[in-house]
């Protein structure tokens, strides 16, 4: 299992995951964040409305406060979306994740990445940077050409994401170094997903 591999590393040895229960079996949903630094405050929302295919999942936002030994509490958003072209359920999910980290995070530095579902030149993108007054990494650098995190047959889509916002005081923790797309079959030639993986680099400011 991934969390025993997790218990045995000195690398990361701090880390959260969501546990679902199916047919009185507690499997894991597929969110988790991990960590060198202690966790020191968890949460989970499950989105009202969601339209996930799979009973054994749930599509939801996860929340894990982490201690910095300078810095001090840093909050890291993990998140699923709905896989849905309904509007009515996309919006629902932005709108209670939107709440879920103003209420937890309102004056907070927090990072939120995930898969979204929705590509950047939509009205949802624009939205939830809006909303909570984020930063999407891949548009703060553009040097790193189309940023496509999905690509199959002839659909090549930007739809994961990692956004962050700084304090609302003009305390300005994180400072943005690099993005890079990883797991794309290019480093082993093994792809792990339909969807790639996102690498953003941060400088801690304190």
């Amino acid at each position: 299992k991934f969390s025993d591999y997790l218990k045995s590393t000195e690398s990361y040895p701090y880390f959260q995951q969501v546990m679902m229960k199916s047919k009185n079996k507690l499997l894991n949903s597929g969110l988790i964040t991990v960590s060198k630094h202690p966790i020191i405050n968890e949460k989970f929302f499950a989105f009202s409305k969601s339209n996930c295919s799979g009973k054994v999942t749930s599509r939801g936002i996860l929340l894990t406060r982490i201690m910095h030994p300078e810095y001090g509490p840093l909050d890291v958003y993990n998140t699923q979306l709905s896989r849905t072209n309904k509007e009515r359920i996309k919006w629902q999910e932005l709108q209670e994740l939107a709440a879920f980290i103003i209420a937890n995070s309102d004056e907070n530095p927090f990072i939120l990445g995930g898969d979204f579902y929705f590509e950047d030149d939509s009205d949802y993108h624009q939205y939830l940077r809006e909303r909570l007054e984020a930063n999407d990494s891949h548009q703060d650098n553009t040097t790193t050409g189309p940023g496509h995190t999905f690509i199959k047959r002839k659909q090549k889509k930007r739809i994961d994401y990692i956004f962050y916002r700084n304090k609302k005081n003009n305390n300005q923790p994180f400072y943005h170094i690099s993005n890079e797309i990883i797991l794309d079959g290019q480093h082993d030639e093994n792809r792990y997903s339909d969807h790639y993986g996102l690498l953003v680099d941060f400088d801690l400011v304190y």
